[in-house]
């Protein structure tokens, strides 16, 4: 089997996301029934699922001032946070050629490889010790899988730690059938193994692969690879507030008004990210089509909130 590696030069999260998407979708000039393996860092970013509430996950804070900012993946699995000290990989392939054992065990051998033991649970997370390095999420279209994961090399976990902050009471403020990150207690690779960077776990990840199969294509400039027209639509829609906030399941998000708390309850249904309902408030009609905030609610019903931290 021949392999296309491919090493993004780009920091930008959705420039990034977008070129997964379009080699997932064959928007390339790589062959249909390509096995493809690509490396990307992103810059300061939170990655939330598919399927998730970004006000269920993310600092409320970091969500009105956009920092870090807020992108929303195509694959199921719960919120990370990226810097230039975590290294994402991506394996793209034909759904009769996929293995996510095989595309695991590929990881796992290559940090052997430099002397970094890690155990694999069985939702494929991969843990040094008794914390996680790695997590990983599916996306299937048509007859392709794109499947990819984080390693934390070197990452900013206080920053981690702040980006995914959020209000103690907001689950029980929330009726969402959104899908809720796992929990788990995380770790830089570095700290243990000082030795360790990026670019050496992408070239040993390579080499490993080349030791399995007949030959490996490398490529790091992308100007000619993707089709230009379909890259761009899906670049935009990456970053736009209709698919970061807009594609969230619709939920209700409920708090009590007034200072004393005494002022009754306040009822808000949110749909595409937008307030189409609101209820128990006297011309709550002034809310409708606002985009969902709910610090912005706090001005409005007068009550204050505080955020805590919650453990990646």
């Amino acid at each position: 089997m021949d392999w296309y590696v491919i090493v993004s030069e780009s920091h930008n999260p959705a420039w990034n996301l977008s070129v997964e998407e379009c080699i997932l979708d064959c928007y390339s000039i790589l062959p249909q029934e390509a096995l493809v393996l690509f490396f990307y860092v992103n810059d300061r970013s939170i990655i939330i699922g598919k399927h998730q509430n970004p006000w269920l996950e993310v600092s409320w804070d970091c969500i009105q001032l956009g920092d870090p900012p807020v992108f929303r993946r195509i694959s199921g699995g719960g919120t990370v946070y990226h810097d230039q000290g975590n290294l994402n990989f991506s394996f793209i392939q034909p759904r009769s050629l996929f293995s996510k054992e095989g595309n695991l065990s590929l990881i796992q051998e290559s940090l052997r490889t430099l002397g970094i033991e890690v155990s694999r649970t069985e939702r494929g997370d991969l843990f040094y010790q008794s914390c996680k390095v790695s997590g990983n999420a599916l996306c299937y279209r048509k007859d392709r899988v794109l499947h990819h994961g984080t390693l934390l090399i070197d990452a900013d976990l206080k920053s981690l730690r702040r980006a995914l902050t959020v209000p103690s009471f907001s689950q029980g403020m929330f009726r969402s059938p959104a899908v809720p990150s796992v929990g788990s207690n995380t770790a830089n690779l570095k700290d243990s193994f000082p030795f360790l960077s990026t670019s050496l776990v992408i070239q040993t990840v390579i080499g490993e692969l080349s030791k399995r199969v007949s030959r490996v294509f490398r490529r790091t400039d992308l100007g000619d690879l993707l089709q230009v027209e379909q890259f761009q639509r899906v670049l935009h829609r990456h970053a736009s507030w209709d698919w970061v906030f807009g594609a969230t399941p619709s939920f209700w998000f409920n708090t009590l008004m007034g200072k004393s708390m005494e002022n009754g309850e306040l009822s808000c249904k949110v749909e595409k990210g937008r307030i189409v309902d609101v209820r128990g408030m006297e011309k709550g009609e002034r809310l409708l089509g606002h985009p969902f905030d709910p610090l912005f609610i706090s001005k409005v019903t007068e009550r204050s909130y505080t955020l805590v931290r919650r453990d990646p």
